[in-house]
């Protein structure tokens, strides 16, 4: 039983039925560049300012493309914006659009806090380490490297840390996991959550928790569901 994770089968506005106002120390998340897909930052902004402690920090790692929006959607009120951190990579992160097609090594991390929040860092560069050799490494494996170096440079080991908008990224809550962090996401796509099980059933995390053997033992559950069932494994919110 892996009790330190619980990833909802939802959207975002649906978590507010079942986060607890204040119950939540930071949020770490990725917006996608896909004005399709679930996330958008109105509702995130109104997520944080609902579930964020008094002392609750917003990390929202965007790109180039999506920095504009992001930061004017979310330095609104109940969230002050604090700084600019920035994630750098010799490997390439990403690329903005078929016009330009530039290629870009580097993603900007908009933080943002309750009027409580103070931060750890007094560095703002987040550094992937260099891989040398083959295979390259993909996207996703730099970040699963960025988010956990991340969550160390600004979390304190175990607080309750969310991500509201998993879509099929695990790296979050690999890195909470890692971070020995409770960790409490949202996914709207059945198929993703099955995907994020199965990634976070491979990992050991040093002894905190051991989910290989058994992909089911990551609690999931459906918040459009009225009722919990008896053979979910959950994490209620407040702790």
């Amino acid at each position: 039983e892996v009790d330190d994770v619980t990833i909802f089968l939802s959207d975002m506005p649906g978590l507010h039925t079942l986060a607890k106002p204040h119950s939540i120390d930071a949020i770490v998340t990725v917006l996608s560049t896909d004005p399709k897909l679930l996330e958008s930052p109105p509702e995130l902004h109104e997520f944080a300012v609902h579930a964020l402690s008094p002392t609750g920090l917003l990390e929202v790692i965007a790109s180039p493309a999506t920095l504009l929006e992001a930061f004017r959607d979310l330095n609104g009120p109940g969230i002050t914006f604090l700084a600019e951190f920035v994630i750098l990579s010799d490997r390439p992160l990403g690329k903005i659009g078929q016009l330009h097609n530039l290629i870009f090594h580097h993603l900007p991390v908009l933080v943002f806090g309750k009027a409580g929040c103070r931060l750890r860092s007094r560095d703002n560069v987040i550094r992937i380490p260099p891989y040398v050799g083959n295979p390259v490494p993909r996207i996703s494996q730099l970040m699963e490297t960025a988010t956990e170096l991340l969550e160390k440079r600004l979390i304190e080991p175990g607080q309750t840390l969310s991500d509201p908008a998993m879509l099929d990224r695990w790296f979050t809550a690999l890195a909470a996991l890692k971070h020995g962090c409770r960790f409490v996401g949202v996914s709207d796509n059945a198929g993703c959550v099955d995907r994020i099980k199965k990634r976070l059933a491979q990992i050991d995390s040093k002894g905190k928790a051991d989910v290989r053997g058994d992909p089911s033992a990551i609690g999931t559950q459906d918040a459009r569901a009225s009722e919990l069932t008896n053979n979910q494994t959950y994490l209620m919110l407040d702790g």
